[in-house]
């Protein structure tokens, strides 16, 4: 009897596992407001502890100098990326009307091919064009907007508020964690509560500098392509890439289409379309086979099926947040995964552990 509880034990701790994922979800969802701006913050605050730590251990600098120091040197830095962004798009404003005009070009050789391929002829293609928007005018208007751009500035000044008091408050949060597990567990737990929380720290912080880096890399490495093939807006699409590489597999998508839909508003030269792509597929294969596994590490490692379904998923939950987060949430939860004896099965699924010596049938 006692050797048949185990694995029924064992089940029912899996299960609450599960629902406890499906419970924070459904937070998630229901607080994304409060939770995403929160879980940017802790990401912050983790690539800024390095820096803090250094200027106090090394240079002497008060705690509260040091986190303010380290923020505004951030700030500066981001705020330059953002006035560089922010000058390309006013280049973008500047050459409206010829980009206006490339863009009837562009569409009259699309049209052109559609004709020559489906025979769909140019007054067919303009009514449903037409149609497409009139249901569109017919749709209720929605202060939807109005609320996403109240949001984000909001986010703006709540992120660095959060960052500095989790900053300044990082030993009673570590202090309420270890705490808890001691009453939960016993005094036992203390200790491996506190490896847990160093080796997420330290695995966060490497991985996340890990991935400022491969932005860089690859905004720079974009860029100069696109340059060389004679894309206009090359500075801007260079570093909205690099931005938007930070969201595995369907970042680099995106960016690809609004790289090529900027090529062909800037020229009217449709072969640049080939060379936006080329250049997007070598910068790729340079990601994924140099930077990805030498400067991000292997130590988290997130298979290519969990990192798909956490982007989609967290930009389900929380949008655009949830998928920059959705990656490091996922990182953390296989260190978890893989300290908690009942829920290490649910590595199997997020990790890339070794399932050689498991025989199963499936080989």
């Amino acid at each position: 009897m006692e050797t048949a509880s185990k694995p029924n034990r064992k089940l029912v701790n899996i299960a609450a596992g599960a629902f406890l994922i499906i419970a924070i979800a459904t937070l998630i969802y229901v607080a994304q407001r409060v939770l995403v701006p929160l879980g940017l913050a802790f990401v912050f605050a983790n690539l800024l502890y390095p820096a803090v730590r250094f200027l106090k251990s090394k240079l002497r600098f008060p705690d509260l100098l040091a986190i303010l120091l380290s923020m505004i040197v951030v700030i500066v830095v981001l705020g330059t990326i953002f006035m560089i962004l922010g000058s390309e798009v006013g280049k973008v404003f500047k050459d409206l009307p010829q980009v206006t005009h490339n863009a009837k070009v562009n569409l009259d050789h699309v049209q052109h091919w559609i004709d020559n391929t489906f025979h769909l002829s140019y007054n067919k293609q303009s009514e449903m064009i037409k149609t497409m928007k009139d249901t569109e005018m017919m749709k209720p208007k929605s202060m939807e907007p109005l609320f996403s751009v109240t949001s984000l500035l909001l986010n703006v000044i709540l992120i660095p508020i959060y960052t500095f008091l989790i900053l300044i408050y990082r030993k009673n949060l570590v202090a309420f964690v270890v705490t808890v597990s001691k009453k939960s567990k016993g005094s036992k737990a203390v200790s491996t509560t506190y490896e847990l929380l160093f080796e997420i720290n330290s695995i966060l912080m490497q991985y996340l500098g890990g991935l400022g880096i491969e932005m860089c890399i690859v905004a720079l490495l974009t860029g100069t392509g696109l340059w060389i093939i004679g894309v206009k807006y090359f500075v801007f699409l260079g570093i909205l890439t690099g931005m938007l590489n930070l969201i595995p597999y369907i970042g680099i998508l995106i960016a690809g289409l609004i790289s090529i839909l900027m090529t062909l508003a800037g020229s009217t030269n449709l072969a640049l379309i080939g060379g936006v792509v080329a250049v997007n597929v070598i910068v790729q294969l340079i990601d994924n086979n140099f930077l990805l596994p030498k400067i991000v590490g292997s130590k988290v490692s997130i298979n290519a099926l969990a990192s798909v379904c956490g982007v989609i998923i967290g930009g389900a939950l929380a949008g655009v947040g949830g998928m920059f987060l959705a990656l490091p949430a996922l990182a953390v939860l296989n260190i978890i995964f893989d300290h908690v004896e009942n829920l290490r099965p649910f590595n199997y699924l997020i990790g890339e552990k070794d399932v050689k010596n498991l025989k199963n049938g499936f080989d």
